[in-house]
């Protein structure tokens, strides 16, 4: 009898063992075994914040489009959009530098000159994610004296808001030109732009048309110009006015607008004035948050058109076809184009 207490008593320290053992290898399995196999655990959800343009705006759905698409593809990353863009974006993480850990911009190179040279913000330093547009910004009139830029000169043109990217290009073109103190410039938004050219108060002004896969989309303002009645011409500019201002350090673009984009008044293409608008960070993004904007973004690129059409333009072939060197890609965008095999810059 006392034999087979013994027995009993190994019998159930063996069963103890074997229970213990089996715990412990789901333990394994579970926390080490992703490990060990090359996964990673689940990532702790993120919230970014994408300054962009006013709803309205190409901007504004674009920044809606990667929040609806992030939520639908990413297991982790989240977004929502802020009312901030251009050079206010660097004067808000200026004054706030936590915004800088966890925003993303919509700006162009020249609001980035705008920042250094006219509000002295040397701290923020964005770095490129990737290109979200690119823009031609050619000058309509029906004045048949005005033939160049150099006709300008005593006339009411309109530009983009002054302090604005848009606007300081053409006020570096003009200047550049010698022509600044000279134009009756009327700085105004694009729908002004177009209702001033409308209804003849002013002589010329802009317009603009998204540009990508060898075609060109106007905004709904110079589709309204394009369709109208009265007969216009259409501006371009030169090259070698182009390249005068950007000797001066200024990130002037020229681009070439197809023919026909503004309807028979534009029956060859031309060359503008023109620029690209990108998604900006700061280093002090994690890069892992940038990698996977990018990895949505890249996945279903051709998703991002149903939320606006010029955004049918972008395609994944361009999002790293920027004014910008390899050198001033943020670390996260810089992995991910480099294991797509995709050149950054120009």
């Amino acid at each position: 009898m006392f034999c087979s207490i013994q027995n009993n008593e190994r019998l159930s320290r063996h069963r103890y063992m074997v229970l213990m053992l089996g715990v412990a290898f789901v333990w394994v399995i579970a926390w080490a075994g992703p490990a060990m196999s090359g996964q990673s655990t689940a990532h702790p959800p993120v919230e970014i914040q994408i300054y962009t343009t006013p709803p309205g705006t190409a901007g504004h759905a674009l920044a809606v489009g990667l929040t609806d698409l992030l939520r639908k593809h990413s297991d982790w990353l989240r977004s929502t959009a802020e009312k901030a863009w251009g050079t206010d974006i660097l004067k808000l993480w200026h004054r706030d530098p936590k915004r800088k850990e966890t925003g993303i911009g919509n700006m162009m190179s020249a609001n980035l000159w705008l920042g250094k040279n006219k509000e002295g913000i040397t701290d923020v330093k964005p770095l490129v994610v990737c290109r979200n547009g690119e823009f031609a910004n050619p000058w309509v009139t029906r004045d048949p004296n005005i033939k160049t830029v150099l006709d300008f000169v005593g006339k009411r043109v309109a530009i983009g808001k002054l302090g604005s990217g848009l606007g300081t290009n053409y006020e570096q073109l003009f200047r550049a030109l010698g022509i600044w103190d000279k134009v009756k410039v009327a700085p105004m938004l694009w729908n002004q732009s177009k209702t001033a050219f409308l209804d003849g108060t002013v002589d010329v002004a802009y317009v603009s048309a998204g540009l990508g896969k060898g075609t060109a989309i106007p905004n709904p303002a110079a589709m309204e110009i394009a369709v109208s009645t009265k007969p216009f011409h259409v501006i371009g500019v030169r090259k070698e006015w182009v390249d005068k201002v950007r000797a001066t350090g200024y990130p002037l673009n020229a681009v070439l607008l197809p023919a026909g984009v503004l309807g028979k008044n534009q029956p060859q293409p031309l060359l503008t004035e023109g620029y690209t608008s990108h998604w900006y960070a700061s280093v002090e993004v994690p890069e892992d948050v940038v990698y996977e904007l990018l990895r949505v973004t890249w996945d279903h690129a051709d998703e991002l058109g149903k939320y606006h059409a010029v955004h049918k333009l972008l395609g994944k072939e361009n999002l790293a076809k920027v004014s910008h060197s390899e050198s001033e890609f943020h670390p996260g965008a810089a992995k991910f184009f480099k294991e797509k095999g995709v050149k950054m810059g120009e």
